[in-house]
């Protein structure tokens, strides 16, 4: 029976006692490696019976991969732009969500017109049918949008992302593509809006 690196989505074999390739045993943290080494009891990998110690250890090592990973970090860094919308020309925070969502979730969502008007972007959206297709939820999963602002009424929409505990990526003016857990928005001066899920079509 074939055995796999247990790197997410790598199918590069290895023998059983090993626990992934090369290229992503070290780029683990060396104090991650410790623990898996640690944790691991001879012959294991024969009698199916990890401690609870190592799987933990493992699963910690496979997660932190997972993250560093993650399509949302390609993204990071790619440039804010008023009419952009594709990663070459740049993004601005509505049609980054649109490439968002319809790259990574398969959802095509509609294009809002005036886009060099920051505020008819807001205005747009907030009574575009679009946001029927959206229901306003408290517990926010991987995909769901993100409103916030800065004044008094919504101006800024981006995508929650499972990283490093949740947070939103998101275009910014002036910035580009950033992610930032949804507990150091207030420190950028962002207040939180609400966290909106695609339910689809209206009926």
């Amino acid at each position: 029976m074939k055995h796999y690196c247990h790197a997410y989505g790598c199918k590069a074999e290895v023998p059983p006692k090993i626990f992934m390739c090369k290229q992503h045993w070290y780029s683990l943290p060396k104090d991650m490696r410790d623990a898996v080494c640690e944790k691991y009891q001879t012959g294991q990998e024969i009698s199916k019976t990890p401690s609870r110690e190592f799987v933990g250890a493992a699963r910690e090592a496979i997660n932190h991969l997972k993250e560093t990973d993650h399509w949302a970090n390609k993204l990071i860094g790619i440039p804010y732009d008023i009419t952009g919308s594709d990663p070459v020309s740049g993004f601005n925070c509505w049609s980054f969500v649109r490439y968002v969502q319809a790259k990574y979730y398969g959802r095509n969502l509609p294009e809002i017109p005036n886009p060099t008007q920051f505020r008819a972007i807001t205005k747009e959206f907030s009574a575009h049918a679009e946001r029927a297709r959206w229901q306003k939820i408290d517990d926010p999963q991987d995909g769901d949008l993100i409103l916030t602002c800065l004044g008094a009424h919504p101006c800024h929409v981006g995508v929650y992302i499972a990283l490093n505990g949740g947070g939103i990526l998101h275009c910014v003016n002036r910035v580009g593509v950033q992610f930032h857990r949804i507990d150091m928005l207030t420190l950028g001066g962002w207040t939180l809006q609400g966290f909106y899920r695609f339910v689809g079509e209206s009926t």
